[in-house]
This record gives structure tokens, C-alpha cells and sequence, in this order.
């Protein structure tokens, strides 16, 4: 099982250098090979939180690249599994910051996704999307002010609280 989790870590490497260089088609085919491996190995062992946090990472990863190509129903999917794996990894090991700074961003990319898709909506789904959105971006930035007032907020993610900060005030009532 280790093998096989350093080779879904290297192709999720290789997909985030594939995404970055703008050859999404690339990028989604490598995070959908690293996302098969690490099922197979949550399969066999399904108390295993370092999967569960790549695994719910190469969620995000998808969700966005499939949502930048505008395919919102697979982009959902891949957020609506994400977002319940961040939590239960951040819920399993409360005081580990990487997972926490990691999943507060999964958070807000997912309330992004769902604001987006809340204009594609109408009526009472359109409001219940937005209200999800809003509780993502929430979740967000109580992961990221519990890391600052525990002095272990790093200068690099001080941008994304006041980011997400921002985005509360200008989309959630």
C-alpha cells in the first residue's frame, strides 16, 4: 500500500505541474489515476488519514479544473465528496495544521465553486447552494482564525483569510 501511495503522490504532483502549465485535460487524467489508487488503498484500510487528506485534496484539485472548464455537475460531484473527507481528516487530528491550513483552503475553493454555481440555479436551490457557500467560506475562516490565535498562522496564509474574509462580506448575508 505505502508503493502505491508514493506513486498517487507523484502523479498528484505531476498533475499539479500539468494543471499549472495549463494542460488541464492532462491534469484531470493524472488526479483521476492518483484518485483510483488512493480509493483502492482507503479500501484496505479506511482508518488511514494521511489517504483520506490526499485523497480529499485531489477532489479539490479536480473540482476546480472541472470547474474552470465548465462542467459544473462533475465539478459538484467531485466537492461533494471532498468536502465531508476534509472535515472528517481536519475532525480526526484536531491539532495538525497542515491538514487544517489545507482543508480551510479546500473549504473556500468549494464555497467559490458553489457560489458559481448558485447563478445557475433558481429559487429555492439557487438560495440553498448560496447558504452552503457561505458555510464553506465560514468554515474557512474559523480554521484560519484558530491558527492565528494559536501563533501558527503562517505569513503565506494571512492573504487567504482576509480573501476569504472578503468574500463573506460581499457574498453572504
Amino acid at each position: 500500500m505505502e508503493f502505491r501511495r508514493d506513486i498517487s503522490l507523484t502523479k498528484q504532483f505531476l498533475a499539479e505541474a500539468q494543471a499549472a502549465a495549463g494542460e488541464s485535460d492532462d491534469a484531470l487524467t493524472s488526479f483521476r489515476q492518483s484518485i483510483a489508487s488512493l480509493e483502492t488503498d482507503l479500501e484496505e484500510d479506511d482508518s488511514n488519514i494521511q489517504i483520506k487528506d490526499d485523497l480529499a485534496a485531489c477532489l479539490i484539485h479536480v473540482g476546480k479544473l472541472l470547474n474552470a472548464k465548465g462542467d459544473l455537475m462533475s465539478a459538484a460531484d467531485a466537492f461533494s465528496k471532498a468536502v465531508p473527507l476534509a472535515q472528517g481528516v481536519i475532525d480526526r487530528s484536531p491539532f495538525n495544521v497542515r491538514y487544517k491550513a489545507r482543508h480551510a483552503d479546500s473549504f473556500s475553493e468549494a464555497g467559490k465553486f458553489l457560489v458559481k454555481l448558485s447563478k445557475s440555479e433558481t429559487g429555492q436551490k439557487r438560495d440553498a447552494t448560496a447558504r452552503e457557500a457561505c458555510d464553506n467560506f465560514r468554515r474557512s475562516v474559523a480554521i484560519w482564525n484558530e491558527l492565528r490565535a494559536n501563533g501558527t498562522l503562517s505569513a503565506i496564509y494571512t492573504g487567504r483569510l482576509e480573501e476569504v474574509s472578503r468574500l463573506i462580506l460581499t457574498k453572504c448575508p
